[in-house]
């Protein structure tokens, strides 16, 4: 009997495995391994995100029991197998279920040579067998042994049996792994933070783009760049590194979204799907496409908030005379949005003054602390034009200096 954790995800693929030794136990007419689900754990973990730092997070986990009574072939009983190392005492020792480690001399078996005590042949073996006989002596035989000692064809495929059962934890790690890498949708799976982190950092440098857009476009989406750097295919001199103001800005847009209350997320499909799948630690990766839509969600969302806040005060004058250079002081980031301009991405800046008045500046490279929308900042620019946008007055800035004055709450 033995009892162990995986990963949720990693049920499914064991559940197979699991499912394959018993057509072979059957076959070969045995007891059958059986897996019991004992229960599911929230566990915290320790992870590095992409920019190198170490964070806790909860991973759900599963304890699993496999059971089964040690296997009897032709009446020889499987004990246990050994792999055989270089050094002496480190020979690692399986023992098969059902069986009393108390019964077996485990000092000997670990420091035992890799002979095989049927034809007492010394050759290179990485393995080899304990087996009972009938009349209950011990006896070492190697694999390629088996058959002709047990004095049946099915001993070679039983120790293959054997060995997965013996080992299970090394079989469920291998099982856990198999799921990780693969390449089958929704088997895959992404840290969140180095999702929205990346999503943050890539929206920075070109803007966003959703799938559809970028489909009738034939533009490349943001969550096709973000998968194609997570996956470690871009190119050295392509791969982005994500810098503190994207980890803030990821941070917050997570925050965010989990606290969205049942009663706004029932209006809503797509909040209530992303609020979901933020709440885990991990995020599979036919679902990063998803994911990648948080940092516009957040932004929008807090602009909507600051609009609401700022209704009651707003004016809706022009600034400044064109032409000249001003200094704006005390002005508020309201919006913050990345386009996809004939010199590579702009990004606009949507500035309010204390009476509501907006300042509209397209930056090509601006300050990262000026990326949060709520920031006061002391702004010196030239006026370029006077402009509408939706009924609402808009003095467009150009060559701006600005300097934060606090962060965002």
């Amino acid at each position: 009997m033995n009892d162990f954790t995986i990963n949720a995800d990693s049920l499914s693929a064991l559940e197979k495995k699991v499912e394959k030794l018993t057509r072979r136990a059957a076959r070969l007419n045995v007891q059958p391994i059986t897996l019991d689900v004992l229960e599911t754990v929230q566990l915290p973990q320790k992870v590095e995100t992409l920019a190198g730092r170490e964070v806790e997070v909860t991973v759900e986990k599963i304890r699993v029991r496999l059971s089964g009574d040690a296997p009897v072939l032709a009446g020889y009983t499987f004990l246990a197998a050994i792999d055989h190392a270089e050094s002496a005492d480190e020979n690692i020792v399986d023992i098969a279920p059902g069986v009393d480690e108390n019964t077996l001399d485990l000092a000997a078996l670990r420091s035992a040579p890799a002979t095989c005590e049927h034809c007492g042949r010394i050759r290179s073996r990485n393995k080899t067998f304990l087996l009972k006989t009938p009349d209950g002596q011990q006896i070492r035989v190697g694999r390629t042994c088996l058959s002709s000692f047990v004095g049946c064809d099915d001993a070679t495929q039983y120790a293959a049996f054997l060995e997965w059962y013996s080992n299970a934890e090394t079989a469920c790690q291998t099982v856990e792994d198999s799921d990780r890498e693969s390449q089958g949708r929704g088997k895959a799976e992404t840290l969140l933070l180095d999702v929205v982190e990346m999503s943050a950092r890539v929206i920075r440098e070109y803007g966003f783009t959703s799938k559809s857009n970028a489909s009738t476009t034939g533009s490349i989406s943001t969550a096709s760049i973000v998968c194609h750097i997570l996956s470690g295919r871009a190119r050295r001199e392509d791969a982005l590194q994500v810098d503190d103001c994207d980890v803030q800005l990821a941070s917050k847009a997570i925050a965010w979204i989990r606290g969205r209350t049942d009663e706004e997320t029932n209006k809503s499909n797509y909040v209530h799907t992303l609020r979901t799948l933020c709440r885990q630690s991990f995020v599979a990766d036919n679902r990063i496409a998803f994911i990648v839509s948080l940092i516009p969600a957040y932004r929008r969302a807090i602009e909507q908030e600051h609009e609401k806040k700022a209704e009651s005060r707003k004016s809706n004058q022009h600034l400044g005379v064109v032409g000249n250079r001003s200094t704006f002081e005390n002005i508020t980031v309201a919006g913050v949005r990345e386009i996809d301009g004939n010199f590579g991405c702009v990004t606009v800046i949507r500035f309010e003054d204390a009476t509501g008045n907006l300042l509209v500046w397209f930056a090509s490279n601006p300050p990262r602390d000026l990326l949060d929308i709520g920031t006061t900042a002391t702004v010196t620019a030239t006026v370029k034009k006077h402009d509408e946008y939706n009924g609402r007055k808009q003095t467009v800035i150009t060559r701006a200096k600005a300097t934060a004055i606090r962060d965002a709450a």
